[in-house]
């Protein structure tokens, strides 16, 4: 064992100077004010710095014993050793899914997922006269750390819960928040009970002296209203490492719960939780037990027991007695779910609790317990206080510095990073620091169980990722093992070498110093010369607690050692074993982790040499047949599809650590024959050859090339050969390959292609930069290499740049892995099971932090001299001599623009390397790297888990159109709830329906030929929710069919997240206006956009970008209805589209047509809009689409007509889960492609629809040869009229659908523009197979595009001859009948048709005007004749007396007269028009007369003319 230091005595004035510091101690020990921001001492860590980076949880534990909190230190996660079961286990109401945990632990805020204790959040203020209500309410966080690396804290601003005032509009916050302190929650684990303190500190304001009195008290006689409990779920090791359904459960809680003791039991299981909940007194020596009072109607925790489960899960029997409260039941949640509240009243101030500057502080004991373990309700647990509390977590500086066995690591390390930080001016040295402080104690205190029961020695196993998908992992469990020697190593050096930075030695010297007996002591002269620069007291408390390190360290290897030794020696039957071993891995996935223990032993006793080891005495009589029977794989076992050069290298390894532990006298002798030599020998030229090959090849790098590189640079370090850069070895050629790997510049499809022209079978996994420890194996290549190799492979590759520049490079690459609590998030897999497997790695930091102590032993480099240096702490050991640590790296997360100007030359290296090779950029693989939080809030939202979110004042900040306000209006004081859904759901008739694509999507190339079969193919990728869903086409066999409506409501009352719901699509089929506010406020908050728009029944499509990309659109379509099921519009403003009547009054031309559907009095042909609206996380990996569709209302009870409905819907799910999984390295690409094809389906739809309604109005529309009727037929026919009304009435209805129709598909048009941008915006870096699949599925989209177009042209064509034909007969224009506008629609019509009456009166008075005219001529002629006659009788008939005739005319004279007088005057008649033209002017003879008839004023011209003419003139 290692040592402590023993140092000389302190002097008079050191002993002075700590006795004060003890007595400050001592009071800050008192009353949990160690707690104080101010008084945490170097043991505290803050995280706040890394707050930017991804958040994750913070496990914690002791002794076997572990939970975790999530973000915000609320408790998640519970887990107890057990010897029968080997590990229980507790959570919160969520999946066990690693998507659900991984969600809930970068939540602040848990909800129903956390059951620990903590302030209730939806309080009231506090009424005195009814004591209900809280003082206080949580504000933000605004610390979070931990102590020592091992215990977490969070620290929360505090209000005041203040009411607002009368009077007040209640939209409008009278009282600001009111800051009255601060609350501070810290976990512990002592003696297997997880310890909680919420500690609620008053402070004073800005600039106000700590004397005077704080700015904001709470109320002297106030309270505080504490929750714990909730919905607690158990499970067994064995059970989740052999269920392959995560969410599979068989759960019976019982509720056991008294006033004093809130305890849950498994019944089946016969395992439980246990809390009791305290209040320390005024003056903190004593504490009183709190009433825990049953909440049953708590939102955020009461739910039904199956919730969280999934949906396999079986319905949870819960006893304790029913809940008489129905607003729980009306709310959707279970009444039994065990959460309950204490109400602690506030102790007045007094000098115990701080005066003005009083605090309360609340203690929760937290136990997992066997049925062996119940105690009585009122039996209280010996409850540690403040000062036992505060040496168990060794604040500094409470401990003398000469005690041994200190565990304030957090001082240690303080003091090594203070000098490094001096001489380094480096960010990047502090984040070394916590990754390896942090991965050494969660291995340490999280990972190591009991794994072994009833053997002398103690045997831990190491758990992997103990709260997401918990499993002894053999790889794991090695790389810990060497992270933990090589941190001892590290530590144990910090006495044994004057210079923590020593040059390179060669790994034999390495192992010779390793390992030192317990007795060696060293003097205060070796204490190395660096730690002068600080005075005694932080050297010695430096060396004894990295002494006592050490020794944990140490004692912790040899429990593995022994857990291992178990492992290799063949199993005994249960019935004969004298022991337990639950934590024996059964049946790993990959066998070949067996080999890994063999491999760990030996690495251990190659390590530490000088220690016997006594668990390693059990293997003196390991045989051959020992090892047949044992869990290790046979030689000839066949591994499957693993990398062979992975089972080449650790077979090699396992049979050279049997031979090396023989060597050592540890194994039989038989281990040492020739044969195993022999057979070592073969392995160790089949792994050289097998390396060499995949170097000498021309494949690409990929994530499988790097566990084959990490295990290719173990060699010379398991001793199996000596490194030689110039030979060919197993080292060597992982440095060729890791040097000459290529950037990726091009993606390959998320699943395997089927074979065939134009694709083959390919690597399916993102690219190989998206691993963390990709980019570790260059920085750990750097440390295999001497300076002159080093020197020699990069010839001409470098500028003078040197190696620490370049390691400084790739290391700042592995911390954009960081996390929140700066351990490395393994990898940015997309993929859900690329994910799977790659964030399970959970020995990615320890993988790492080997690398980091390896660089810091084996490379020297020179220090550069911070200018934070004083002259005071100036380095006492010359600069030059390469003893310090540098060049700086400034810490950052993006681009290395923070790296000092001597590396910018590898910098600009690294960049030409990108752009080397065919023109094509790599691709941006920062981009993948996941924001602080992974999953998007909206899944994580959701009634069941934060219903704070959806009642006021958080609903009052959601933004709602104008146009919605009628319609979606707030909740009340109370919220919405469950009760809510379902109403809106029934007044929809049930007639929504909902796929889910989950995250576990395994989709098999053969899919579509197994469905043509008819193959009964178990795909549990989908979930189909409808009510009455039918199974019809093949479903049954496809996707997981939901049909019951509790089913449906609670899909959209959980979240998705507890869904484990990648990508959802809710189709809707009746719109009411209750759905409409539901959707914009809780099930689709990113539609209320598209939802104006479709309430305005106005065709538009949008699209906008950042956090939320979202795309929507709305298109309208003519369909025939039925006015008893029409929807009218639901806002005053939609005056456009109105529906359309067959007019009675044209029945008759349409008589020979009275069976059409449009004919009937109560059939209208309506306007419907159907809308898509589309929203992802900004990545693009997160989605939800809604498909608003209301067209089919009229066929909800055509069965037929619902089952098509359903195919259609499951068969838009099933492509559009395809298209995400084949673009899951390029989701930005598959959430437009997933666009288009839901379009195109609706465009299919439209033209179906479309076409139903014109042929409709064909049906009935009379012949247009109406229009060619002659004169006579049209005076003839009747029906005429009638029928070319019939005609025009089909043309403007024809005219409406045109524009419509334009309307959509002018918005199609655009949403394809600027998708298709998108789209091709990322094309460069698809492979060629990626790139036509996009293509294919561009293409279907186009063809979808094309047919609507072309039914907009038979449209136009239509038109166009029925417009020839009206043109023709020659009617005025304009005769039309489709307005422009729709408020004049009538009255063109009206216009149009008097037109046409018009004209045709006219023709009718035109014939009558033509007969009339004949009959007149007939009676002028007949006047004519007449007229001699009456003229010369009236002549003769003047009496003699007058004198006008002579006398003796008598008859003869009369007839002569009246025969010259008739012949005169019809010879005057005939020639009317010639003797007319004869006495005219000139002037006014008519336009296009004869000019050769003869006029008299003519002549008179010709003849003066001739008078006055000069030739007249010389006659």
């Amino acid at each position: 064992m290692a040592e402590r230091w023993d140092l000389d005595p302190p002097t008079a004035e050191e002993e002075e100077i700590f006795e004060r510091d003890r007595q400050e101690a001592s009071c800050k020990k008192e009353c949990f004010n160690w707690l104080s921001h101010d008084n945490r001492g170097a043991s505290y860590i803050s995280y706040n710095q890394f707050s930017h980076l991804p958040a994750t949880s913070f496990e914690f534990g002791a002794d076997g014993f572990a939970g975790a909190c999530n973000n915000g230190g609320e408790l998640l996660h519970f887990s107890a050793p057990s010897k029968e079961h080997g590990l229980i286990f507790a959570r919160g109401a969520f999946s066990s899914s690693l998507y659900a945990c991984i969600s809930r632990a970068q939540m602040e805020y848990g909800g129903s997922a956390t059951f620990g204790l903590r302030i209730a959040r939806d309080q009231v203020p506090y009424d005195k006269e009814s004591s209900q209500g809280s003082s206080f309410r949580l504000g933000d966080m605004i610390e979070r750390g931990c102590f020592n690396y091992r215990w977490p804290l969070n620290e929360y601003s505090l209000f005041l819960n203040n009411a607002p005032e009368k009077g007040d509009d209640p939209k409008v916050e009278a009282n600001p928040d009111i800051e009255a302190g601060t609350c501070t929650r810290f976990s512990y684990f002592k003696n297997g009970v997880c310890y909680q303190v919420i500690r609620l500190e008053a402070q004073g304001g800005p600039g106000v002296d700590q004397e005077e009195t704080v700015y904001h008290l709470p109320p002297w006689d106030g309270q505080v209203v504490l929750e714990i409990g909730g919905s607690v779920y158990f499970r067994l090791l064995k059970d989740i490492t052999t269920t392959n359904n995560e969410n599979d459960s068989n759960n019976h809680i019982k509720d056991e719960s008294s006033t004093k003791c809130l305890r849950i039991m498994d019944m089946d299981l016969n395992i439980g939780l246990e809390a009791r909940v305290y209040q320390l007194n005024a003056d903190g020596g004593d504490v009183t037990a709190l009433d825990l009072k049953r909440f049953p109607d708590r939102d955020m925790c009461g739910i039904s027991q199956s919730s969280s489960l999934g949906f396999a899960s079986s319905e949870s029997t819960i006893a304790g007695g029913a809940s008489s409260i129905p607003s729980a039941a009306d709310r959707g949640f279970n009444s039994e779910a065990p959460v309950y509240r204490a109400t602690a009243k506030l102790h007045p101030a007094s000098r115990e609790n701080g005066g003005p500057r009083r605090s309360e502080t609340f203690i929760a004991a937290i136990r997992l317990i066997q049925s062996a373990d119940i105690t009585a309700p009122e039996e209280d647990l010996e409850i540690p206080f403040s000062e036992e509390m505060h040496d168990d977590v060794w604040i500094e500086p409470a401990r003398t510095v000469f005690e041994q066995e200190s565990q304030a690591t957090g001082v240690m390390w303080e003091t090594i990073l203070q000098w490094r930080d001096l001489h380094t001016d480096s960010m990047s040295e502090f984040t070394e620091i916590s990754l390896m402080a942090r991965c050494l104690e969660k291995i340490l205190q999280v990972d190591l169980v009991p794994g072994i029961y009833g053997i002398e020695d103690k045997a831990f196993a190491v758990i992997s990722n103990p709260f997401m998908h918990p499993n002894v992992s053999l790889r794991s469990l090695f790389w810990k093992v060497r992270f933990l020697v090589k941190i001892h190593d590290f530590l144990s050096e910090l006495k044994k070498n004057g210079n923590v930075r020593a040059s390179p030695r060669p790994s034999n010297n390495q192992d010779k110093n390793r390992g030192g007996q317990q007795g060696e002591v060293d003097s205060i002269h070796d204490i190395p010369d660096f730690f002068s620069e600080f005075d005694g007291l932080d050297r010695s408390q430096m060396l004894n607690i990295a002494t006592s390190q050490c020794n944990r360290i140490q004692g912790a290897i040899e429990c593995i050692l022994s857990f291992l030794v178990e492992l290799l020696l063949p199993s005994k039957p249960i019935a004969q074993e004298e022991y337990f071993t639950p934590l024996r891995p059964r049946c790993p996935t990959d066998q070949s982790e067996f080999y890994y223990i063999a491999m760990t032993i030996w690495y251990i006793v190659k390590s530490f040499r000088k220690i016997k080891w006594k668990p390693l005495s059990r293997l003196c009589n390991f045989e051959q047949g020992d090892m047949i029977n044992s869990c290790i794989p046979p030689d000839n076992h066949n591994f499957g599809a693993i990398d062979n050069r992975k089972i080449t290298l650790l077979k090699w390894y396992h049979y050279g650590s049997l031979l090396s532990l023989a060597d050592r006298g540890i194994l039989p002798s038989y281990w040492r024959s020739s044969i195993m030599k022999k057979k070592v020998y073969r392995l160790s030229n089949a792994a050289t050859v097998a390396c060499t090959g995949s170097t000498a090849s021309s494949s690409h790098y990929s994530v499988d090339d790097e566990i084959v590189d990490r295990l290719s640079f173990l060699a010379h370090e398991l001793g199996m050969e000596e490194f030689d850069a110039t030979a060919e070895t197993v080292t060597s050629a992982s440095i060729q390959r890791v040097r000459g790997r290529e950037f990726t510049k091009y993606l390959n499809p998320g699943v395997l292609l089927p074979s065939g022209r134009g694709y083959s079978f390919q690597e399916t996994s993102g690219p190989w930069e998206i691993h963390a420890l990709c980019h570790n194996s260059r920085v750990h290549m750097l440390t295999l290499e001497s300076d002159s190799e080093y020197a020699k492979a990069t010839r001409g590759c470098r500028g003078s740049e040197t190696r620490e520049e370049e390691v400084a490079v790739y290391k700042n690459k592995v911390y954009m892995f960081l996390n929140s609590e700066v351990t490395l998030i393994p990898c940015w897999e997309r993929s859900p099971t690329k994910m799977r497997s790659g964030w399970l790695q959970s020995e990615a930091a320890a993988v790492h932090g080997s690398t980091l102590l390896d660089i810091h032993n084996k490379i020297p480099v020179i220090s550069r001299v911070s200018p934070r240096n004083s002259p005071q702490t100036c380095p006492i050991v010359n600069p030059a001599g390469g003893q310090y640590r540098g060049p700086a790296t400034s810490f950052t997360t993006g681009a290395p623009d923070g790296f000092d100007k001597s590396s910018l030359s590898t910098q600009f290296r690294e960049i030409m390397k990108e752009l080397k090779g065919e023109g094509v950029r790599p691709i941006d693989w920062v981009s993948f790297r996941p924001p602080r939080q992974y999953y998007p809030d909206n899944f994580i939202n959701s009634l069941e888990d934060t219903p704070h979110l959806f009642r006021p004042p958080a609903t009052d900040n959601v933004f709602i159109p104008a146009t919605l306000n009628p319609l979606a209006k707030p909740p009340g004081s109370v919220g919405f709830s469950r009760h809510d859904l379902q109403n809106a759901l029934q007044e929809a008739e049930w007639s929504s329906s909902i796929v889910d694509i989950l995250v576990s999507q395994q989709i098999s190339s053969s899919r579509r030929r197994e469905r043509a079969r008819g193959t009964n193919t178990k795909l549990p990728d989908m979930r189909y929710y409808r009510r009455g869903a039918e199974t019809t086409y093949g479903r049954k066999a496809l996707i997981n069919t939901f049909k019951k409506e509790d089913e449906l409501i609670r899909a959209l009352f959980d979240s998705l997240v507890d869904q484990s719901v990648q990508h959802r699509i809710l189709h809707i089929h009746k719109l009411p206006d209750e759905l409409i506010r539901m959707l914009a406020f809780v099930v689709h908050p990113e539609a209320v956009l598209c939802l104006s728009n479709h309430v305005l029944h106005t065709p538009r499509f949008s699209f906008q970008k950042g956090p939320t990309w979202t795309a929507s659109i709305t298109v309208g379509s003519w369909i025939l209805t039925d006015d008893a099921k029409r929807i009218p519009p639901r806002h005053n403003g939609v005056i456009a589209n109105e529906p359309i009547g067959f007019p009675q009054e044209l029945k008759d031309a349409a008589a020979s047509h009275e069976d059409s559907a449009l004919m009937l009095s109560q059939t209208r042909v309506s306007f419907f809009v159907s809308s898509i609206v589309l929203s992802t996380n900004a990545f693009g990996d997160f989605s939800r689409c809604s498909v608003i569709s209301e067209a089919n209302i009229n066929k909800v009870d055509d069965k037929d007509a619902k089952a098509k409905q359903q195919d259609e819907e499951v068969e838009v799910a099933e492509i559009s889960n395809e298209i995400w999984q084949v673009f899951v390295h390029q989701p930005q690409t598959a959430r437009c492609l997933v666009f288009l094809h839901v379009l195109g389906m609706l465009c299919t739809k439209l033209c179906q629809q479309y076409h139903d309604t014109i042929k409709e109005f064909e049906s009935i529309a009379p012949s247009t040869n109406v229009f060619l009727a002659e004169g006579k037929e049209w005076n003839q026919d009747k029906l005429s009229l009638s029928q070319f009304q019939l005609i025009l009435w089909c043309l403007g209805c024809l005219y409406k659908f045109q524009n419509s129709l334009k309307t959509s598909i002018a918005n199609i048009l655009d949403a394809k523009t600027e998708l298709l941008g998108q789209i091709h915006e990322q094309a460069a870096n698809r492979s060629q197979s990626l790139q036509g699949l996009c293509q294919k599925y561009i293409a279907n989209f186009e063809s979808d595009v094309v047919e609507l177009t072309q039914v907009n042209e038979y449209l136009e064509s239509n038109i166009a001859a029925a417009m020839h034909f009206k043109d023709a007969v020659g009617f005025p224009e304009p005769i039309t009948f489709f307005p422009r506008d729709s408020s004049a629609n009538s009255d063109d019509k009206l216009s149009g048709t008097l037109a046409l009456r018009d004209s045709r009166v006219g023709l009718t008075q035109n014939a009558t005007s033509l007969e009339q005219n004949n009959a007149i001529q007939a009676l002028t002629y007949l006047t004519i004749g007449y007229l001699p006659l009456g003229l010369i009788t009236a002549i003769f008939a003047i009496p003699k007396e007058q004198n006008v005739l002579f006398q003796g005319m008598g008859r003869g004279w009369f007839i002569g007269a009246i025969l010259i007088l008739s012949g005169v005057t019809y010879l005057v008649v005939a020639w009317l028009n010639p003797i007319a033209d004869f006495l005219k002017l000139p002037s006014a003879l008519e336009n296009g007369r004869r000019d050769d008839r003869p006029n008299l004023w003519k002549a008179l011209g010709d003849i003066r003319q001739h008078l006055h003419s000069p030739d007249r003139s010389l006659c």
